[in-house]
C-alpha cells in the first residue's frame, strides 16, 4: 500500500477557499491507482478523515480539487471522481505527474477544467479524458510533452481554449482538433513543432485565435479554413519567432479571400539580428492584415518559391 502526501486546495459550495494538507492512500504502486482514503488536515489539531463518509469541509460536495508541490504524484488516481462527484475544477501541478493513461479521467461529467501544470510526462494518449464532456477549459503546459495522439481529445465536444505551451512537441496530428468542434482559442507556442499540416484547423467554426509562436516551422502550408466562420469572427494568427523556408503560395489567400472583415490578422515576424526568415532577406518585421494582403502576397515570392507539395505528406504524426 502506498501512501502520497498532498496538499488540496478546495473551494466548497458556498465559495468557502480552504486549504488543507492531507494523505491519499492507494492501493498500488503502479497504474491504475485506486483511492482507498483522504485524510485531509484542517489544522494542526484538527483531522478529519475520509473514507466513503462526508465531512464538513472536504466531501461529496467539493467543488475544486488542486494536488500541488512539493508532492509526488506519479500518475493520476483512477477514482478520485467516484469520491468527488461533483468536482468541475482539478488541478495537477508540480507534482512530478510522470505518467497519464488512456481513461485517466473517468466518471468525470461535471467537470469543466483540466489543469495539468509543470509536470513530466512525455506523452498525451488517447481518450485520456474521454467522458470529461463538459470540460470547457484544458491547461497542459509546462509537462515535457513530446508527442499527443490524434484521439487524445476525443469526447471533449464542447472543449473552447487548449493550452499546449511550454512543451516539447514536435508535431500536431492533422485530426487532432476535429474532435473539438467548438474550439475558440488554441495555444501550441514554445514547442518544438517544425511543420503542420494544412487540415489541422479544418471545420472549427468557432476558432478565433491560434498561437505558434516560437517554435520551429520551416514550411507553412495554406491552412484549410472550410467551415470556420471567419467572416464575422476575428482570427489572430501569431506565427512569429519561426523559421521558414518556404510557405505555400495558396496561404494568404486561403484567409483572405472573400472576406471583407478587416479584423483577422496574420502576424509573421521574427526578432533578433540572426533570425530573420529564410526565404526574405533584411525583413525584422511582417504584419499582414486585410487590407494589405496582396501588397504582401506579392513579397512573399521568395517563400512561394521553395515550396512543396511533399511537405504536407512528410509529417512524422499523420
Amino acid at each position: 500500500m502506498k501512501i502520497l502526501l498532498f496538499h488540496i486546495a478546495t473551494f466548497a459550495i458556498l465559495q468557502v477557499n480552504l486549504v488543507y494538507s492531507a494523505v491519499l492512500t492507494c492501493n498500488s504502486t503502479t497504474p491504475p491507482c485506486v483511492v482507498t482514503s483522504i485524510t485531509p488536515v484542517t489544522s494542526p489539531y484538527e483531522l478529519i478523515t475520509i473514507d466513503g463518509q462526508p465531512s464538513n469541509y472536504i466531501d461529496e460536495t467539493t467543488t475544486d480539487l488542486s494536488f500541488n508541490a512539493p508532492n509526488i504524484l506519479n500518475y493520476v488516481p483512477t477514482n478520485v471522481f467516484n469520491i468527488f462527484p461533483k468536482l468541475n475544477q482539478i488541478i495537477l501541478s508540480n507534482v512530478l505527474l510522470t505518467n497519464v493513461v488512456s481513461n485517466a479521467f473517468t466518471n468525470c461529467g461535471n467537470l469543466q477544467s483540466i489543469r495539468i501544470l509543470n509536470n513530466n510526462f512525455p506523452t498525451l494518449p488517447a481518450n485520456f479524458a474521454s467522458t470529461c464532456n463538459n470540460v470547457g477549459l484544458l491547461q497542459l503546459y509546462f509537462n515535457n510533452i513530446k508527442s499527443i495522439d490524434a484521439n487524445a481529445l476525443k469526447g471533449l465536444t464542447v472543449l473552447t481554449n487548449i493550452y499546449l505551451s511550454n512543451n516539447k512537441i514536435t508535431c500536431i496530428p492533422p485530426s487532432l482538433f476535429q474532435n473539438t468542434p467548438v474550439i475558440s482559442y488554441i495555444d501550441l507556442s514554445n514547442n518544438q513543432i517544425s511543420e503542420i499540416h494544412a487540415d489541422t484547423f479544418k471545420n472549427l467554426r468557432n476558432l478565433m485565435t491560434i498561437n505558434l509562436v516560437n517554435n520551429s516551422i520551416i514550411n507553412l502550408p495554406a491552412f484549410d479554413l472550410t467551415g470556420s466562420s471567419l467572416t464575422s469572427m476575428s482570427l489572430m494568427l501569431q506565427l512569429y519567432d519561426n523559421q521558414y523556408n518556404s510557405i505555400s503560395p495558396k496561404f494568404l489567400s486561403n484567409i483572405f479571400t472573400g472576406r471583407t472583415m478587416v479584423s483577422i490578422n496574420v502576424m509573421l515576424y521574427t526578432t533578433g539580428p540572426t533570425s530573420n526568415f529564410t526565404c526574405i532577406s533584411n525583413t525584422n518585421s511582417y504584419s499582414i492584415y486585410n487590407f494589405n494582403w496582396p501588397t504582401a502576397d506579392a513579397s512573399l515570392g521568395p517563400c512561394y518559391a521553395n515550396w512543396k507539395d511533399s511537405y504536407q505528406t512528410s509529417l512524422s504524426c499523420v
